[in-house]
């Protein structure tokens, strides 16, 4: 710039001085951003009282990244943020940084995908859920993790996501359903043929189920049909709790043998009338029939109980 000085009164003429005008110092406002992960990016904005271009950089790529001015939020965290001032006319290039603070997301936000019925096993189920944030599956252990609750037993069962302390914090919990199992799948022992005793039969069964013992009445119920004469009988089993269902299994109940004790006779003719002494029992318990006046041996035990026996009386 020039400066001219003009004489009056007792001077005359001119002289012309120069002198410079130096650049200022901009002031540029920057401020602190406050985010949380997950919302959507985002653009920098800082303002002066030059009219230089401004130009930004992020120190911590893992926390956001920035094209021209739009930045994208990357993780959970803070940085520092620099504005770069071009000068222009009147003022000089210049810089200032602001502090950039990206929140943990609630996970509560995150989507659980829904989880189908499970089938009871007898151990926990366990269960790695897809969960996703903003349409992005986010990884068990990395950004969260799971527990379980009533996650054995037959009913209602429950899974929490726990965010990891990274970009989630916070928990979701979500339920699914454990359904009883057939009883039908299920193994049977101790499932044996019987012999007829005259009186209602019974077993003793063991069942298991994935190597784990099934307690009666706990898990199954017990019936019988036909489970008294000689025959096919059944049992079958009814699932209780954990367990739902029939399976109905045979068994034969074999026909009991006789012991038959029917001793010589001596008499002489023209002895009055008599009745022959007989026995008939078995080895067990099944309970014996006495032979009454005039009655016919052959005919006091049906084959179909007790099994085919012939009586004869012993020659003279």
């Amino acid at each position: 710039a020039s400066l001219s000085l003009t004489g009056t009164g007792n001077f005359t003429g001119t002289k012309t001085v120069s002198f410079t005008i130096v650049k200022a110092d901009p002031s540029i406002t920057f401020n602190d951003i406050t985010k949380t992960y997950g919302e959507s990016d985002f653009n920098l904005a800082a303002t002066s009282s030059s009219t230089g271009a401004f130009s930004y950089t992020i120190s911590d790529a893992s926390v956001a990244t920035v094209t021209g001015s739009s930045t994208t939020i990357v993780g959970a965290g803070t940085t520092s943020v620099t504005v770069t001032q071009a000068a222009d006319d009147n003022y000089n290039s210049a810089t200032t940084t602001m502090t950039l603070t990206v929140s943990q997301a609630d996970i509560t936000t995150a989507t659980v995908a829904s989880i189908s019925d499970q089938t009871y096993t007898g151990s926990a189920i366990t269960i790695s859920p897809t969960v996703t944030f903003n349409g992005s599956t986010v990884t068990e252990t990395t950004d969260y993790t799971v527990s379980f609750a009533n996650n054995t037993n037959a009913g209602t069962a429950s899974l929490t996501i726990t965010g990891t302390g990274g970009n989630f914090t916070g928990s979701k919990t979500v339920s699914f359903t454990i359904s009883a199992t057939d009883i039908a799948s299920a193994t049977l022992t101790g499932i044996s043929s019987l012999t007829f005793t005259g009186y209602t039969l019974t077993l003793t069964p063991t069942v298991t189920f994935n190597e784990n013992t099934l307690t009666e009445n706990t898990d199954y119920s017990i019936s019988y049909t036909s489970n008294t004469n000689a025959g096919t009988a059944s049992i079958t089993f009814t699932g209780i709790g954990n367990f739902t269902g029939t399976n109905s299994v045979g068994f034969e109940i074999n026909k009991a043998d006789l012991n038959i004790v029917f001793d010589n006779i001596t008499t002489t003719y023209g002895a009055a009338d008599f009745e022959p002494s007989l026995t008939i029992s078995d080895t067990t318990t099944i309970p014996v029939l006495s032979p009454s006046a005039n009655s016919n041996p052959r005919f006091w035990y049906a084959s179909s109980i007790y099994g085919d026996a012939n009586i004869f009386y012993p020659a003279d």
